[in-house]
């Protein structure tokens, strides 16, 4: 330490049952590929929505 503030880096959550960090790793993976595109089509949303079990219309 530098004899000053600790500095705690996270993610944000701390405790998550297994079954729910799943998901959500699994949905940034999926969300991840579209947000690398300079643009998302229709087709390639809706790829991504099926991939999530979501219907297009849930997905915002």
């Amino acid at each position: 330490m530098d004899g000053g503030r600790a500095q705690i880096i996270e993610r944000g959550v701390l405790t998550a049952p297994d079954e729910a960090w799943d998901v959500a790793v699994r949905q940034a993976e999926v969300i991840g590929r579209l947000a690398a595109e300079p643009q998302v089509g229709l087709a390639a949303a809706d790829a991504a929505a099926s991939e999530l079990g979501e219907p297009l219309t849930n997905v915002s």
